[in-house]
Parts: structure tokens; sequence; C-alpha cells
């Protein structure tokens, strides 16, 4: 800005998102997410499960901002420009942007916004935009950010501002160390349901051919997985949604190949009816309808309704897998299902129902009672 002049320059956080605005306009974000909390920590916006109905709701973020620019380097500024030379700095008042600015000013603005995990976000989101992995952003902290670099993180930034999920921006998410790859219209997989594979592994025999049937599969995570980690493994993936079908088809093809069968159907009736298997593994919809505004925009604004709620209680699917399991399983075949914490005494009585025998539960990690496991009889 020239010596004297009334006027203040734009902040470099405007000026990074000025371009994508003028190409897209978009409504404005809300004020924030409402989000569940569990005995006053808040629920991830990426965690499906409402447990702990005992907590309170977290408070609505703060509305949009004044977004910051990167800090100002100490020193003489125009040695400073002259140091990443083709680097045009966002304002005249701003100095270059490097990885540690735009990092920094990529978690306070999606913070503002009441994104969960803003740190994290803003890594991954930054890492793509430079076509690179986390860890080398911080042996590159001071590099200089190219025009095209900033030109490709601003729409990201956007995207996620409006509470659109990471998975979806980058069109993959990582489960039990490998990449799979997720959209629109496929549910995403979350840490906990890994859960859910370690119980399989751990509960299959070994030494033979194994089949396994993994239901509402969604991008394939689960029983992908677990045909990468047991080789002697044939799995049939099914899901009702052809989005979730096609992503799960591609998946199977990168990390099993020729071992996974993806089925489109609903539960059981999509099977071969002369099929058993030696495990019945499931993430089914366990959310309960009325949950539906106690869970972030993040979950309820894009993914798939018909992945996460089912029926007031959120035992809709839950049911109907449990009671028709006996029929698909082996003599001594393992059951897994994921469940809400609230539903384990519920699920339990279903599996006696059915005739499932020594069903227990399993804690995740962070103590709360996240997968029921039982057998076929062996009669």
């Amino acid at each position: 800005m020239p010596r004297g002049s009334s006027r203040a320059a734009p902040s470099a956080g405007r000026l990074l998102l000025r371009r994508a605005r003028r190409a897209r306009r978009r409504p404005a974000a809300g004020h924030g997410a409402t989000r569940l909390a569990r005995s006053g920590r808040r629920l991830r916006a990426g965690v499906r499960s409402v447990a702990g109905r005992q907590g309170h709701l977290a408070p609505r973020g703060a509305g949009a901002r004044r977004v910051p620019g990167p800090p100002r380097p100490r020193g003489n500024r125009t040695r400073r420009l002259r140091e990443a030379p083709g680097l045009t700095p966002m304002g005249e008042a701003q100095t270059p942007w490097t990885v540690r600015s735009l990092l920094t000013w990529g978690r306070d603005w999606l913070a503002r916004r009441g994104v969960d995990n803003p740190r994290l976000d803003a890594e991954l989101i930054v890492a793509h935009a430079l076509g690179c992995d986390r860890v080398r952003l911080y042996t590159e902290f001071d590099k200089p950010i190219a025009a095209e670099e900033l030109s490709r993180a601003r729409p990201l930034f956007e995207r996620r501002g409006q509470r659109e999920p990471v998975a979806y921006i980058l069109g993959v998410k990582e489960f039990y160390g490998r990449p799979f790859k997720v959209g629109p219209g496929v549910f995403i997989p979350r840490p906990e349901t890994e859960l859910l594979v370690q119980v399989a592994l751990e509960g299959l025999p070994r030494g033979g051919p194994l089949h396994i049937l993994d239901l509402c599969g969604g991008s394939g995570a689960v029983g992908v997985t677990v045909a990468a980690e047991r080789p002697e493994a044939q799995v049939d993936v099914v899901d009702i949604a052809d989005p979730a079908v096609a992503a799960a088809r591609e998946n199977a093809e990168a990390h099993a190949k020729g071992r996974v069968t993806v089925l489109r159907g609903d539960l059981y009736a999509a099977l071969p009816s002369h099929r058993r298997y030696d495990a019945v593994l499931a993430n089914p919809p366990y959310v309960g309808t009325h949950e539906h505004g106690r869970l972030a925009p993040d979950i309820v604004q894009h993914e798939p309704h018909e992945a996460l709620f089912a029926g007031e209680q959120g035992l809709g699917v839950v049911r109907r897998v449990v009671e028709d399991a006996p029929r698909w399983l082996v003599p001594g075949g393992l059951f897994a299902t994921e469940i809400d914490s609230g539903q384990a005494a519920a699920v339990l009585a279903l599996c006696a129902g059915a005739g499932l025998r020594g069903a227990g539960v399993v804690r995740d990690l962070a103590g709360l009672e996240r997968h029921v496991v039982a057998r076929a009889c062996r009669d």
C-alpha cells in the first residue's frame, strides 16, 4: 500500500479465499456445528456414534470473522520477498506464503468456523494441495508456497469451511493403514471400526480357506481389510447403495484383488442361498432418528442417511442382521457387529433370541461398549 494511504490493506486470509468465492458462490456457513457432548467432551464430527447421552450439547462455534494472514517476519521485508523469487505476496502488506504460514492460517480459519480437529484438517488439506504427505510438511516448514499451490488449496479450505468432510474433499480415508476411496453417498469409515477388524482377525481360525461376509459394507473397509490381512480368505461385501458398491469394488481391486466380491442388495437377500460363512461381520446404521439434531453438520448434511439412521431407537437394521445370522454361519462361526454403546443390552438379548451363543461386548479405546461378538451353535 502506498505510504500515507488511509485505506487498510486486505488481510491475506481474505485475499486467499477471494478468488474461490468469485468462481463459485455458496450459502454462508452456519455459525457452527451442534455437536453431541459426553462428559464435557465434544463428539468428533467424524464419529457416527451418539453415545454418552448424559452430556450436554456443545455450544455453537463462533460466526464468520475476519481471517488472519500469515505472521509477518521481523527485519527487512524487501529482503524477505526477494528470498522467494516468482512468488507474489497475497497483498502489498503481506509476506510470501510458506508451508508454516499456510498451516497456521488454515488451522485458525477452520477453528473459527467450528471445525473439530482444525490443525489435522489443515495438515491434510495442505499436504493434498502440495502433493506430499504430512511428515514432509514439517521437514519443509519454511518452504515458499507457489501461486498454483495456493490456487489448489483455496477451494479445499472453502469446502471444509462449509463443513464438507475432509474424506470427501480428499476422496480418500485411511483405514487400518490403507487408503480407501470414498465420496458423496459413501459412509466414511471410522477409526473405532478398526476394532471390528481386530475382533475378526483374532476370532477366525487359521490353516485353511475362509469365507467371510461383510454386511452394510460401505466402502468395503472392513471386508477388504480382512481379506488383505488374511490371504486365505474370500470375502463377500454387501451394501444397498450404488455409490458404496462402486467404491467398495475399487477398494477391493486395490487391496485384495480377486478375493473380494461386492454385491448390491438388502442384507442377506443379496446372497446366493447355498452360501455359508466362517464369519458374519456388520457395521449397520444404528443411530436413532431422534438423534438427528444432535449430530454435527459434517455428518447429517453430507453422509448418506441410510448408513446412519435405523428407526427411532437405531435398532431397525441391527435386529435384522442378528436374527438371520445363524442361518448363514457355519457351526461355531463368528458373528460380530458394531453398535452404539447404549444398545449393548438390547443387542445381547437379540443374540440370545436368535440362538447365538457366548455373546459378549467389546469396548473401544474410550471404554464405550462398541461391538457385540457371538458364535453360532456347533450342533
